[in-house]
């Protein structure tokens, strides 16, 4: 009966071959995940820089209609920034020009993505107390590897944003 207990004892705990066999299983799969994880951080980096700009301009809409006053997103190619304004000069002209009052602080676009394109005149959108827009148009929104594409399309007649 001593035996037993003996060999039942010695069975406790892993050999080292077992442990080596799980660190390889670890280092591979590690080796497959770290990959794909940095292919989806600039995807998902696009992703929020389209959706910030898309509430920027739902944010414009509704305070255009709750304030009825004109409101507008302007967005700064150059320097890589987008603002949101409540238009008080011109407002026959609906861009954004020097004496507009700047909502909230200018948001500067994350390094890692690159507007492809604002389809609008003067780099400007403005909301109108009705709920539509000055125009319409899209503002193109990719990732620096050119892999991850989305487009923010506004309808001029309604004012309906839409990230695609």
């Amino acid at each position: 009966m001593e035996s037993t207990n003996k060999k039942s004892a010695r069975r406790h705990g892993f050999t080292l071959i077992e442990l080596a066999v799980v660190c390889v299983l670890i280092g591979i799969l590690a080796a497959i995940a770290v990959p794909m994880f940095t292919r989806t951080i600039p995807r998902i980096k696009t992703k929020a820089e389209a959706r910030n700009i898309l509430n920027f301009i739902r944010i414009a809409r509704s305070r255009a209609i709750a304030e009825n006053v004109q409101y507008g997103v302007y967005f700064d190619t150059n320097v890589r920034t987008y603002l949101l304004f409540k238009d008080k000069v011109d407002l026959s002209l609906m861009t954004y020009a020097t004496g507009d009052s700047v909502v909230g602080t200018v948001v500067n676009i994350d390094p890692s993505v690159v507007l492809t394109g604002v389809g609008f005149a003067n780099n400007c959108i403005v909301m109108l107390p009705t709920g539509a827009a000055s125009q319409s148009g899209t503002v193109g929104v990719n990732s620096c590897n050119t892999d991850s594409p989305f487009t923010i399309s506004v309808l001029a007649a309604t004012g309906k944003t839409k990230l695609q």
